[in-house]
């Protein structure tokens, strides 16, 4: 394979492979603070309830250790959501007991919608996984 010269911007022949074989990108098109906002556009037009929501400063694989409880969390079904941007929305962040929540989940490569699906959060769980923490 001969070397080809590549000006600045343009996709490398891995990239290139990956989107044209695969139809994925090799990096993610939705940016943390992009993921932020547009869970935080959900919660805003869906009216969910949600006093705090923290979002993962990496993207998840489905598959992952994620749940702060050592349980799996269950990402929808599809593709686009194979690797995501994870937040939990939750509406009693200082409640001693377990409530209520939702878990959102937002696509890396931009390709699909934004789901919202409820769970149970315990209580005073501390979890492994680094939370970015935003009080609404």
């Amino acid at each position: 394979m001969a070397n080809e010269i590549r000006l600045p911007g343009l996709t490398s022949g891995v990239d290139r492979i990956l989107e044209a074989g695969f139809g994925v990108s090799a990096r993610p098109t939705v940016c943390r603070d992009e993921a932020f906002a547009l869970v935080t556009q959900k919660i805003e037009r869906e009216a969910i309830r949600c006093q705090r929501v923290c979002i993962s400063e990496l993207p998840v694989d489905r598959g992952t250790l994620f749940d702060m409880t050592g349980q799996r969390v269950s990402f929808p079904e599809g593709g686009g959501h194979d690797r995501c941007y994870v937040a939990l929305l939750d509406s009693e962040p200082v409640a001693p007991w377990g409530h209520p929540a939702f878990w959102a989940f937002v696509p890396v490569d931009g390709r699909g919608d934004i789901v919202v699906s409820p769970t149970q959060f315990p209580a005073n769980a501390k979890g492994s996984v680094r939370f970015i923490e935003v009080l609404r």
